[in-house]
């Protein structure tokens, strides 16, 4: 049995938890969110209810089975407003993994910065121009360090292609 089976299980229970999250929660005039006001949980900032011995249940995934029922297994309950405090069951709706996932991405969410690389990286210190003339040169470590300021260390790694490996090379 499932938290929300278990809590949906004992009318009692049902109306324990129907009456805590309805104490913990406030509407916000600005977004029409119905926001969880007690403590949130570190992970992701959603609230939680305690059922019983049992365990949590997430504030907002309590609010979908008080009022739709059971959730199916592997369903998600996302948020429209993409707000974790929201119980308001106008900005909930059941999705997959998968399409929690595309939710997000469309609305801009988890996508990754651009990696900056190269000459680009915020602690660059040598051009792309300056490493292919540290790779095609002769001479020492120790005299290409001292000609680019750079340590010995540094020299190597660009002779070994251990750093900034351009995509035309192999």
């Amino acid at each position: 049995m499932n938290i929300e089976e278990h809590m949906l299980a004992d009318p009692d229970r049902t109306e324990s938890v129907r009456s805590r999250l309805m104490a913990k929660t406030k509407p916000n005039e600005i977004t029409g969110c119905l926001e969880w006001v007690a403590k949130a949980k570190a992970n992701g900032g959603y609230g939680t209810l305690c059922v019983g011995r049992r365990g949590q249940i997430r504030a907002h995934r309590a609010a979908w089975s008080l009022a739709n029922g059971l959730i199916p297994d592997g369903v998600y309950v996302c948020h429209r407003c993409d707000n974790p405090l929201c119980c308001n069951l106008d900005h909930l709706f059941l999705g997959t993994p998968k399409q929690n996932m595309l939710d997000k991405e469309a609305k801009g969410r988890g996508v990754k910065p651009p990696v900056h690389r190269g000459a680009t990286h915020h602690n660059a210190t040598l051009s792309d121009e300056q490493i292919a003339a540290i790779r095609s040169r002769g001479g020492t470590h120790t005299s290409l360090a001292y000609e680019f300021e750079v340590s010995v260390n540094t020299i190597s790694r660009i002779r070994n292609n251990r750093t900034r490996v351009f995509e035309h090379e192999g």
